[in-house]
């Protein structure tokens, strides 16, 4: 039975990864430059800083890697704050689970300010005990340390608790800890015959997914 449920937020909760995906380029068209057509191929290979290094070197930016961070940062705040949209059906399975008695939190790489604009912007904060960033356990999700530290929030067990993920490296991640994981369809994850195989569940969409009426799941 499902006692917890740790939420990956970009690309699982929120349909936002279209604006990280394109949040360089966007950037780059602002100040007047044509981005390469690779470009989000190319960053996606890339940590934060070889990233921010690799703009500046390649356009010619006249920004430090502080300021950058600090534009690109302010362009996602004000998205988070004003934009952003949850993925179709995610309210009524918050709501679903809250019923059953499910304990819930957020495990996500992103920055904690911008999670919580994006929870209080869509009204559903309340839903969720704690938020862990990889920037709280000093890990990416290449590890588990955000997963097991979601759990002490939860105080549910790894046999209890389902991981909700839409990227397939947190979805391997997850599953060869122990966990079981529903894997979360979003086009910014090319790899989906991957997910499917990997996940212990795979669905399209919340709207018609099988997880809200699974006896596997709520079964006492």
């Amino acid at each position: 039975m499902m006692r917890g449920a740790i939420f990956d937020a970009d690309g699982t909760l929120f349909d936002s990864m279209a604006m990280w995906d394109n949040l360089a380029a966007q950037y780059l068209k602002k100040q007047g430059i044509q981005p390469a057509i690779n470009l989000k191929e190319t960053l996606a290979t890339q940590s934060l800083d070889e990233g921010l290094s690799y703009l500046i070197e390649t356009y010619q930016l006249n920004q430090s890697r502080h300021q950058l961070a600090t534009e690109l940062h302010q362009m996602m705040e004000a998205f988070y704050q004003h934009d952003v949209q949850l993925k179709p059906g995610v309210k009524d399975l918050l709501s679903d689970l809250k019923e059953q008695g499910v304990a819930m939190c957020i495990a996500t790489a992103s920055d904690r300010s911008l999670i919580e604009q994006a929870l209080n912007r869509c009204g559903i904060q309340s839903y969720f005990s704690a938020i862990v960033t990889e920037e709280m356990v000093g890990a990416s999700k290449q590890s588990s340390l955000i997963y097991r530290e979601a759990l002490t929030y939860l105080k549910t067990t790894k046999q209890d608790t389902w991981v909700f993920e839409d990227a397939l490296h947190a979805i391997k991640t997850a599953t060869a800890d122990g966990f079981k994981v529903i894997g979360v369809f979003d086009a910014s994850e090319a790899r989906q015959t991957e997910v499917k195989q990997l996940a212990t569940k795979y669905i399209t969409s919340f709207e018609a997914w099988e997880v809200r009426q699974d006896k596997e799941l709520f079964s006492h």
